[in-house]
């Protein structure tokens, strides 16, 4: 079964000018597959991220994660968001009022996986990131390198199939960067993940199984 599978996804934004941001997009995601989104600013790549991670609706086009067809039903997006995915994004997202295990732990309670069974999850998707040694630190203490995995930790401390990373490494250096993108791939390959990454960065493309390319509104395999 494959985790993630859109089809002829269209998103137009109604104003003074009709802008169509996705132009009927298509493409999939297996599991132990880690596959780029790239293209310029201003390309529907982050748009087209929003569709699949069933944060924005369509106008038209389907979408089925793990097998079950996604109703575009307001009341029932949040339970997809919850069950099936994981999102890391560019500006980490964490609370400041919390320390890194505590930001990991939110999705878990969220989910009601409080309790010794949520504990333990948080502690193995923080050894997983190799942030064990840091937990108990608040997050202005943390360098971005540690910010970010504490954000990849959070997202598969939920154990999501389907992890979804906006622009993951924009904020870190080189070499703190490629530390990031391998722990990503390795969720893939050893954790039988299916991640999916908006990048314009052309170095993350040795980590890549497969590429996609957006320009206006459009998507191509690379």
């Amino acid at each position: 079964m494959t985790p993630l599978v859109a089809e002829n996804l269209v998103k137009v934004y109604a104003g003074a000018d009709r802008v169509a941001a996705v132009r009927g997009a298509s493409l999939s995601v297996e599991a132990g597959e880690l596959v780029l989104l790239m293209g310029p600013s201003g390309s529907g790549k982050t748009t087209l991220l929003s569709l699949l991670g069933c944060i924005l609706v369509p106008d038209e086009g389907r979408l089925t994660v793990c097998g079950e067809e996604v109703r575009w039903d307001e009341s029932v997006l949040p339970r997809y968001r919850r069950r099936y995915f994981g999102f890391i994004y560019q500006n980490y997202n964490l609370l400041a009022s919390l320390n890194a295990r505590e930001n990991v732990e939110v999705p878990l309670i969220l989910n009601g996986k409080a309790g010794s069974e949520g504990r333990r999850l948080v502690d193995e998707a923080l050894d997983t990131v190799k942030l064990s040694h840091r937990k108990g630190f608040w997050v202005t203490d943390l360098s971005g390198g540690e910010k970010q995995r504490v954000a990849i930790a959070r997202a598969i401390a939920a154990d999501a199939p389907i992890l979804l990373a906006d622009e993951p490494t924009g904020n870190l250096d080189s070499e703190t960067g490629r530390q990031i993108m391998t722990v990503l791939k390795s969720l893939a390959k050893d954790r039988g993940r299916a991640v999916l990454i908006v990048t314009h960065d052309e170095r993350h493309i040795p980590f890549a199984d497969r590429v996609f390319r957006m320009e206006d509104g459009r998507i191509r395999v690379t």
